[in-house]
C-alpha cells in the first residue's frame, strides 16, 4: 500500500486525472507522451503504454514531469465507472422527474437493473 499512497499522492498533486483499483493493485492514468491510458501496478509502480511503448515506474514518471510539461495532461479524463455511474443515474432520475411518464419510470428501472448487474458483474 506504501508505492500506492505515493503513487496517487503524485498523480493527485500534478492534478492528473486517475482511477485507482485497490482489489487490482492498478492505477489508470493517460499516458505523459501520447495521452492513451495505461496502468500502473501499485506493488512495483511499473506501467507501459500499449500505443506508444512508454514504459517505466514512478521514478520515471516524476522525472519525466520534472524535465516536461504535462499540462495537457490536466485536460484528460480516465474513464471512472463509480462516477459515470453515479452521473447515469443522476441523469435518469432527473429526465423522469421533468417527464415522469410510465415509459420514463420503466427506463429509469431498466437503467437500474443494467447499473446494478454490471457493479454485481465487476464486484465478483
Amino acid at each position: 500500500m506504501t508505492k500506492a499512497i505515493a503513487c496517487l499522492s503524485f498523480l493527485k498533486q500534478n492534478k492528473i486525472h486517475y482511477y485507482y483499483e485497490e482489489s487490482r493493485n492498478t492505477i489508470k492514468f493517460p499516458c505523459f507522451t501520447c495521452q492513451s491510458q495505461i496502468e500502473m501496478n501499485t506493488v512495483t509502480t511499473k506501467w507501459t503504454c500499449t500505443k506508444c511503448v512508454f514504459t517505466g515506474n514512478l521514478v520515471t514518471l516524476i522525472t519525466y514531469q520534472k524535465e516536461n510539461e504535462v499540462n495537457k495532461l490536466k485536460k484528460v479524463k480516465v474513464y471512472n465507472p463509480t462516477v459515470e455511474n453515479r452521473e447515469v443515474r443522476y441523469l435518469v432520475k432527473k429526465i423522469d422527474e421533468k417527464y415522469h411518464t410510465k415509459e420514463t419510470e420503466k427506463l429509469r428501472d431498466k437503467i437500474e437493473q443494467l447499473l446494478k448487474y454490471y457493479n454485481e458483474k465487476l464486484s465478483s
